[in-house]
């Protein structure tokens, strides 16, 4: 991916909802958390994300609706992805926030992969490993350490 390119659908479905920084999540809010007649609100997106009726209501309570979900959404679902996202604004036809955020969060998501690429790749240290050799003289038949006195 170059730098001044756009991001495709397999990129961002690849990119976790975590990419999506305050100002992004807080013009989706802005958006989705006003009770409107003609457009689909943070409840339909709910549902469509598979939330149910009490678990609706029960996001009611805070002050942003929009965020709360969105939180919760990325704590329950391995599908939660900036990808998965679009999809489900374009199925409850809200073409406008897409239309408004769109750099916002294709900003959010190139940052997000330019600091995931610039990460040093992780150590690993010989003398650990997951295969025999581990001395498990001070752990109990259930893996616990026993300590002694």
């Amino acid at each position: 991916m170059a730098c001044g390119s756009s991001l495709d659908e397999a990129e961002m479905s690849s990119i976790p909802l975590v990419a999506l920084n305050y100002n992004t999540r807080h013009r989706l809010s802005l958006y989705l958390n006003p009770d409107a007649v003609v457009a689909s609100g943070w409840t339909t997106l709910a549902e469509e994300m598979d939330y149910t009726y009490l678990e609706i209501r029960n996001l009611e309570r805070f002050q942003n609706p929009t965020l709360a979900l969105l939180e919760d959404w990325e704590k329950r679902c391995s599908q939660a992805t900036v990808g998965r996202l679009l999809e489900l604004l374009r199925k409850i036809d809200r073409h406008d926030i897409l239309t408004d955020i769109a750099p916002l969060i294709e900003s959010d998501c190139k940052k997000y992969l330019r600091r995931k690429q610039s990460l040093p790749p992780p150590l690993q240290d010989d003398t650990v490993g997951s295969s025999g050799g581990t001395d498990t003289s001070g752990l109990c038949s259930k893996g616990f350490l026993v300590l002694c006195n």
